[in-house]
């Protein structure tokens, strides 16, 4: 055991332990223990009581919208079709409609737009070469290296084409 003596800086150590009358009592005040430990991670028991009220309190609040989302907005409109006939026609419309969206998409009644398109073609390209990348993987390598040595030497004669020209010198073909 070690410590150091607080009047004197100097290094008390015993293989053993200390009694509690050998070390000063500076040892034991709060500062010291702050000091000491300043580079280690703490908190107190009121920090961590506060933590875990606050994360019962979002988990609380998250609970309750799903509860109101899954539950209470089915029921509410249930409710609320029940006294209110037009507006249970007009839920009623919205939902068969919303399906047969649904089963034009599946059935491909619907013309994909142009970007629908062009992401479906990007998706099958990538796809395409994926297969491939990972059917040759040393192969994929070479390409990788040979598109770096490509870019390299681009970058390459790019700077000496900006050096040449901000030293005046004429470039050659």
């Amino acid at each position: 055991m070690a410590f150091i003596e607080p009047s004197t800086g100097a290094i008390a150590q015993r293989w053993g332990l200390f009694s509690s009358s050998e070390i000063p009592n500076e040892l034991y005040q709060p500062t010291h223990r702050t000091r000491a430990y300043a580079d280690l991670p703490s908190h107190s028991r009121r920090r961590a009581r506060k933590n875990a009220e606050r994360q019962a309190r979002v988990t609380g609040r998250v609970l309750r919208v799903f509860l109101i989302a899954v539950v209470g907005f089915p029921v509410a409109i249930e409710l609320i079709a029940l006294g209110v006939t037009w507006l249970g026609h007009v839920l009623a419309a919205l939902s068969i409609g919303v399906g047969i969206w649904k089963v034009a998409l599946a059935m491909q009644w619907r013309k994909p737009t142009k970007r629908e398109a062009q992401d479906a073609a990007t998706e099958a390209k990538m796809k395409h070469y994926f297969y491939h990348c990972e059917r040759h993987p040393h192969a994929f390598e070479r390409l990788k290296l040979d598109n770096l040595r490509r870019h390299i030497m681009e970058a390459t004669r790019k700077e000496a084409a900006e050096i040449r020209e901000s030293s005046g010198e004429k470039s050659s073909p």
